[in-house]
């Protein structure tokens, strides 16, 4: 038998940090988050806020992280 999740257990956010300046990434009232994800070669997924991908490109946020 499954076992069925509980809406307290749907209602706990997580809190995200930006890979670059590890700051706490807003989330708007849907809980969705206000910043980009991206992979890198390996294809792991990266998080920047919106202030640190703000012009930059895929490339440059990659070469931040190293």
């Amino acid at each position: 038998m499954l076992k069925r999740k509980s809406y307290k257990d749907s209602l706990t956010l997580t809190v995200m940090k930006c890979e670059l300046c590890k700051e706490k990434i807003d989330t708007t009232f849907l809980a969705k988050p206000v910043g980009t994800a991206f992979k890198d070669a390996k294809g792991k997924q990266h998080w920047a806020c919106a202030a640190c991908q703000r012009g930059k490109t895929k490339e440059e946020l990659l070469a931040a992280l190293k």
